[in-house]
């Protein structure tokens, strides 16, 4: 399947070129509001960021992890020290491009590994929930049947202690 990645920042080194000349499908966004739009619409593998550090670039890694679960990846422009900790991936600028197409498509195999995990634990974890409730509804049922069953054998026991009463001498 071929990869999907969502770009922002203006593409100053053809990295668009060579990513759409090996196969990935890419979505250029050059302002915000069309980044949230098109993260919003599409499920993206990657999100590419090439962008020196702003408020936007923060508004960018912010929404992209708060609505995405794509693999963050930085085309950094400088050497100076940037928001690396908020990138799963930054690529440097003097980096082949051999080299940050091989680095991308690992981060996004790795991605959809940890993708297909999460969707398998949360299917277990609602079929798990589901036999929860069953179990909670077979409790309830139960606790209904043996609340019942006490006061059915409390009023018994009140009859035959009565009956018991009626048919025992009485003092004289």
């Amino acid at each position: 399947m071929a990869a999907k990645v969502l770009h922002f920042g203006t593409d100053t080194c053809n990295r668009l070129l060579v990513l759409r000349s090996v196969g990935y499908s890419v979505d250029a966004c050059l302002s915000l509001t069309e980044f949230h739009t098109i993260l919003e619409s599409s499920d993206p593998d990657a999100v590419l960021v090439a962008s020196r550090p702003s408020l936007e670039r923060r508004q960018v890694i912010t929404f992209t992890r708060e609505h995405s679960r794509a693999g963050l990846i930085l085309f950094d422009s400088s050497y100076y020290g940037s928001e690396d900790g908020e990138f799963d991936l930054v690529i440097g600028p003097q980096v082949a491009p051999e080299e940050w197409l091989r680095q991308i498509a690992l981060l996004i195999e790795q991605s959809r590994v940890l993708k297909a995990r999460s969707r398998t634990v949360r299917e277990r974890s609602s079929q798990l929930i589901k036999a929860s409730e069953v179990a909670r509804q077979a409790s309830e049922i139960a606790r209904r049947k043996s609340v019942a069953q006490r006061e059915r054998a409390a009023k018994e026991r009140a009859k035959a202690g009565k009956i018991l009463d009626d048919i025992r001498p009485k003092p004289d």
